[in-house]
């Protein structure tokens, strides 16, 4: 099985925090946006690694084929054992969510989200290690600056004052454009 080329993206774990702005379009419905900072971190299973022969450098065939083709015209492929490597990635995003909102008590209720999410790639960085690695950004790499993203979420809103909630919820994010 490892002298079959592979490259798996495994499920990771993300953290996201920011500021929403929302307004009440019928008694239940709401729409709302902002803006999000998310840090992220996942492995990559694989066993394809590029070699450039002039550099010396060694690097996750992921990683080569995303940076700018002028550094890695040299490199060749390899394929060797496998291994796990961090992928560790930032984003500023910009959502755009429907909310249907259900009271519970005066000042409380369940909101249920559904949108979509403009994603700006801060950075992406391979193989994070002190000997090295990649920091990957849209102008170093064949990244694009936006990528869209579909969001749904669940959310507990407790009324603060009049026009202030406070909010702690989950969401499901699932990228709609490759970046």
């Amino acid at each position: 099985p490892l002298s079959q080329p592979y490259n798996d993206v495994k499920a990771g774990n993300s953290i996201n925090v920011g500021f929403n702005y929302g307004r009440r379009i019928k008694r239940n419905f709401s729409i709302e946006s902002g803006i999000r900072y998310m840090a992220g971190k996942s492995l990559i299973a694989t066993n394809v690694y590029s070699y450039n022969h002039r550099t010396g450098n060694v690097s996750t065939f992921l990683e080569s084929n995303y940076l700018s083709k002028g550094t890695t015209v040299f490199d060749n492929t390899v394929i060797s054992s496998g291994g796990d490597i961090d992928n560790d990635y930032t984003f500023l995003m910009v959502p755009l969510q429907l909310g249907y909102h259900v009271p519970l008590t005066d000042k409380l209720e369940a909101a249920f989200l559904a949108g979509i999410s403009g994603d700006i790639i801060i950075n992406n960085v391979f193989d994070n290690i002190s000997e090295g690695g990649s920091k990957l950004t849209s102008a170093n790499s064949a990244y694009k600056t936006i990528n869209l993203s579909g969001m749904g979420g669940m959310k507990v809103n407790y009324l603060v004052r009049e026009n202030w909630q406070l909010s702690i919820g989950t969401n499901v994010q699932q990228t709609l454009t490759s970046g």
